[in-house]
């Protein structure tokens, strides 16, 4: 390589790389956004590749299916704990980034109407490739749709301040965790205690009142409805390995399938709504400087800390709740 090479590629502590190459709308190359881009794109292979050689049902639901030796389970704790949604959400965040290097640029000689179109243009362009990913490569974890819509209900947002773009993503974060919490969870456990009390007054000669009884057959149809999932997720487990060693029709038929049941059960909404949050953080830590890696190493050896610190106990306990492999609450 030449020195104007070398010039070329090279940046200062407090520069980001930015190539002299650039965009055909005239956003520029920043090299270490490439660079994290293509981390995180590699780091979602690894994390989808047992769903694609294996079981995508089985992820869903018994994941000892695709195997459960020791070596099983190392790999499954280290992959859970360390890596599980880091990849993803790394994308999701420079997505949010290349929101705003497209459209600020854009606007200063297009207008914001005209931004707009460019921009919806470019993510219906990407739901489409998302669409042949998942009909005719037949993947139905495809993400690229996910993101194309995401980012279209992001945009809305990009003009905004930084601090109001994290404070908006990681409120509907906090929400999407939460409501996932209180539904998976606590309200789970309020059925439990409300069983314990009424088989304690019963105990105590309390007669069963209508309330009670009301209390009872709710509690009893929704254990019938988690024992009804339950009993299909085997099936479909058991479908899905019958169907890959058919023939070219049926294991596209199955595919098709599992992606009519994502789109038909809510794990959409649950997608595009944390993909959208984390584009606006992404947005507000490139307004910062932050993804660019303008700020001190301390200042990101803080925020790692800080991360972690957070995350790596959080994915211990969901974590343990998935391997017990019971009937218990899961917080996640």
């Amino acid at each position: 390589m030449d020195d104007q090479a070398t010039r070329d590629l090279g940046a200062t502590a407090a520069e980001p790389a930015i190539l002299q190459a650039a965009e055909p709308d005239g956003a520029p190359r920043i090299a270490v956004l490439d660079i994290l881009r293509g981390i995180a794109i590699l780091g979602i292979l690894f994390m989808n590749i047992n769903d694609m050689g294996g079981s995508l049902w089985a992820s869903f639901g018994d994941f000892r299916h695709i195997g459960w030796t020791r070596a099983d389970q190392v790999a499954w704790w280290l992959r859970e704990v360390i890596a599980n949604g880091t990849a993803r959400c790394m994308l999701e965040l420079l997505f949010g980034a290349g929101m705003v290097i497209l459209t600020d640029r854009a606007a200063l000689s297009a207008g914001k109407r005209v931004v707009m179109k460019r921009y919806y243009l470019r993510n219906l362009l990407l739901f489409g490739f998302g669409v042949v990913h998942v009909f005719i490569l037949l993947w139905p974890g495809d993400i690229l749709h996910t993101y194309a819509i995401a980012a279209m209900i992001a945009f809305l947002f990009r003009r905004m301040r930084p601090r109001w773009l994290i404070t908006i993503g990681l409120i509907a974060a906090v929400a999407q965790f939460a409501g996932g919490g209180y539904f998976g969870y606590y309200q789970a456990l309020q059925e439990r205690s409300q069983v314990a009390a009424i088989n304690e007054a019963r105990a105590a000669g309390r007669p069963v009142t209508a309330d009670d009884r009301k209390v009872l057959a709710k509690i009893a149809t929704g254990d019938a409805k988690r024992a009804k999932s339950k009993a299909d997720s085997r099936a479909r487990i058991v479908a899905e390995d019958k169907a890959r060693t058919g023939n070219f029709a049926t294991w596209a038929a199955m595919q098709w399938s599992v992606t009519v049941y994502l789109e038909t059960h809510g794990f959409e909404l649950l997608f595009v709504w944390e993909a959208a949050s984390v584009m606006l953080i992404g947005a507000a830590l490139y307004k910062l400087g932050i993804l660019q890696g303008s700020r001190s190493r301390g200042f990101y050896l803080r925020m790692t800390l800080i991360a972690y610190a957070v995350a790596i106990p959080l994915r211990i306990v969901g974590a343990i709740e998935q391997t017990r492999f019971g009937d218990a609450p899961k917080t996640m």
